[in-house]
C-alpha cells in the first residue's frame, strides 16, 4: 500500500473522510509516526543496510613529499607549503572534526580553507618564543574518528572482509568487536595505536550540527531572455529552507519560506539570505589570522539549501507534507563536474545564489530528519595503511577541467539498523515487507481514536498491532539456532554429604 491507500483505508475504517487538505496532512503526520513506531519495535531483518564504510591512513610529511607546515604561536590557522591533495574538498567530510599533530601535540580541524591551509578549534602553542615556525616537517592528520551514516539507528557488525578486495588474505580480515565506552576506559585502550587493521571499534560522543534559522528569498531580473545567469522562468513559487552543514554533515533544517518571481516575459535568479531568529545576518566573520582565541560564532558552518518537490509551482500550494530535497550545483553554462552535487555556500556567506531551475533537480537526495546528531565510532588500533592508492587525474571535457582527486583505498563493511525517509508524496510505500502495511493502518487508527477519546476502539487496535507484531517476529526477527545437549550422567558421589540441619557431614 502506498501512503494514498493507506490514507484511504484509514478514513474508510474510522467512517471520516473530508476532503481537506489540512486533515490530510495531519492524517499522513499520524501514519509516519505509527510508520516509525513499528520500524523501531523491533530489530527488523528488513531494516538493515550493507554498507562499505572508507578508512584512511595518515597523511604526513612523508606521504606528501617536500610539503612542510607553517604555523603561528597562538594563532589556529596552519599554512603548508604546497597542496594536501586529501584536504580535497570532496573529502572534508573525512578530515574536519578529525586530529592535526605538530609538535608532539594533537589539535582538532574545524575548517578546511584550501588544499594548503587548515583552521583548528584552538591555539597553537610552540616551546619556543618563535613567533612563526615555518618548514615544520612534525605533523600529520590522522582518521582517529569515523561518522557513521546519517540514516543509521544503530550499528550491528563492523568488519574487514574480503570484499571489496577479492583475493585479500592475512590478518587484515575478521570482525571488529564493538567495545562499551566504560569497558574501553576499564581496558584503557591506546588512543594512538596503529595497526593495518582494527580489533574492535568504540563508539564516541556524537557531534550535533546547530539547525538553520530563518531564510528570505528575493528575485533578480535577468531579462527577457533565458541567460547563463539566471534561467528562472516568471510567475511561479518556489518553497525552500536551508541547514548548517560541518563536514558534509547536514543539520536540522529552518524555518521554510516561499518565493514567486513577478508576472512577465522576463527571466529571474534567486538570492537566499540567511538570518538569525532575531533578524541578524547568520554569517561568520572572515577569518582573521591576528585573532588569538576560541573559534568565532558560526565558524566552519556552511550552508546547504533545500527545496519542496511536493509542491506546486503554478498554484503556489504544497500537495501534502514537505519532501524536502537538496538544491543542486548546476551550472548552464557547460558541463560541471558537481552538477549533481548540493549547492554550498561557505560559513562567511550571508546570501547565496540559486540560478537555474534544473538546480532543483528531481531526485536529487532528500533530507532524512536525525536532528543533526552524527553517532561516531574509533577504531582500536587506528587504521594507518591501504589497498592501494589513486593518482590525481586531470581530464579535459567541453568548457571544463575535471579533477578525479588523489585517494587512498580501504574499505570496512558496515552493517547498521537505518531509519528510511518519510511518507510525502501520495505513492510514497513504506520500505518493508507488504505484509506490515496493515500494521500501520492498526497503530495510526489507535492513534486517531485516542486523538478523539474513543478508549475503547483505540485499546482495540492496539491489541491487533501487538498480534500482529509477534507474528510478525517469526519471520523476520532473526533467531540464533541451538544445538542442545543432554547432560551427563556422574559416576558417583562428586561432593561430600552432609545434614542440612546441623551443616555437618557427621549425619
Amino acid at each position: 500500500m502506498n501512503l494514498k491507500t493507506i490514507r484511504e483505508k484509514i478514513k474508510n475504517v474510522s467512517d471520516y473522510s473530508p476532503e481537506v487538505l489540512a486533515y490530510d496532512n495531519q492524517m499522513d503526520s499520524i501514519i509516519n509516526d505509527a510508520y516509525y513506531s513499528i520500524w523501531t519495535e523491533r530489530r527488523w531483518e528488513f531494516a538493515q543496510k550493507l554498507a562499505f564504510m572508507n578508512v584512511y591512513p595518515d597523511v604526513d610529511a612523508s606521504t606528501v613529499t617536500g610539503v612542510t607546515a607553517s604555523t603561528n604561536d597562538g594563532q589556529r590557522i596552519v599554512t603548508f607549503s604546497g597542496n594536501v591533495d586529501a584536504l580535497h574538498e570532496t573529502h572534508a567530510h573525512i578530515w574536519v572534526g578529525n586530529i592535526f599533530e605538530i609538535a608532539g601535540r594533537e589539535y582538532t580541524i574545524l575548517k578546511i580553507v584550501s588544499l594548503t591551509q587548515i583552521i583548528l578549534t584552538e591555539p597553537i602553542r610552540h616551546t619556543t618564543t618563535a613567533a612563526t615556525i615555518a618548514g615544520q616537517t612534525d605533523w600529520k592528520i590522522k582518521a582517529r574518528f569515523y561518522h557513521m551514516p546519517h540514516d543509521m539507528i544503530e550499528i550491528f557488525n563492523l568488519a574487514h572482509r574480503d570484499a571489496p578486495v577479492p583475493g585479500s588474505t592475512g590478518p587484515n580480515q575478521g570482525k571488529a568487536i564493538g567495545l562499551a565506552r566504560r569497558r574501553e576506559e576499564d581496558f584503557n585502550l591506546r588512543e594512538d595505536k596503529t595497526s593495518t587493521y582494527a580489533e574492535a571499534y568504540v563508539t564516541v560522543p556524537p557531534i550535533v550540527i546547530p539547525s538553520g534559522e530563518k531564510l528570505t528569498i528575493a528575485t533578480t531580473s535577468v531579462g527577457a531572455s533565458a541567460l547563463d545567469t539566471g534561467s528562472f522562468p516568471s510567475a511561479r513559487t518556489y518553497e525552500f529552507c536551508w541547514a548548517n552543514v560541518s563536514g558534509g554533515r547536514m543539520g536540522p533544517l529552518s524555518e521554510p519560506t516561499t518565493v514567486t518571481t513577478p508576472d512577465g516575459s522576463n527571466y529571474y535568479y534567486l538570492t537566499a539570505s540567511f538570518f538569525t531568529w532575531d533578524d541578524a545576518v547568520y554569517a561568520a566573520r572572515a577569518a582573521n589570522t591576528s585573532v588569538i582565541g576560541d573559534p568565532r560564532p558560526f565558524e566552519g558552518l556552511q550552508k546547504v539549501l533545500y527545496y519542496n518537490a511536493n509542491f506546486d509551482t503554478v498554484t503556489g500550494a504544497r500537495r501534502g507534507l514537505p519532501s524536502w530535497r537538496t538544491v543542486t550545483d548546476f551550472d548552464r553554462s557547460g558541463i560541471k563536474n558537481k552538477e549533481d552535487s548540493p549547492l554550498l555556500f561557505a560559513d562567511t556567506d550571508a546570501t547565496g545564489n540559486v540560478r537555474h531551475p534544473q538546480c532543483l533537480q528531481p531526485g536529487s537526495d532528500r533530507y532524512i530528519e536525525n536532528d543533526g546528531i552524527y553517532e561516531r565510532i574509533r577504531p582500536y588500533p587506528r587504521i594507518d595503511s591501504q589497498d592501494f592508492s589513486y593518482p590525481n587525474v586531470y581530464d579535459t571535457f567541453p568548457g571544463t577541467t575535471v579533477l578525479r582527486v588523489q585517494d587512498k583505498f580501504r574499505q570496512m563493511e558496515c552493517r547498521y539498523f537505518f531509519k528510511p525517509a518519510k511518507l510525502t508524496n501520495k505513492t510514497d510505500t513504506p520500505q518493508m515487507p507488504f505484509e506490515f502495511h496493515p500494521l500501520i493502518v492498526f497503530k495510526a487508527l489507535e492513534d486517531i481514536f485516542v486523538k478523539s477519546g474513543n478508549t475503547a476502539l483505540a485499546n482495540h487496535y492496539a491489541k491487533r498491532t501487538a498480534i500482529e507484531i509477534k507474528k510478525a517476529e517469526k519471520r523476520y526477527i532473526q533467531h540464533t539456532d541451538v544445538n542442545y545437549r543432554r547432560g551427563q550422567f556422574s559416576g558417583g558421589q562428586v561432593s561430600a554429604w552432609y545434614n542440612p540441619d546441623t551443616l555437618s557431614t557427621a549425619g
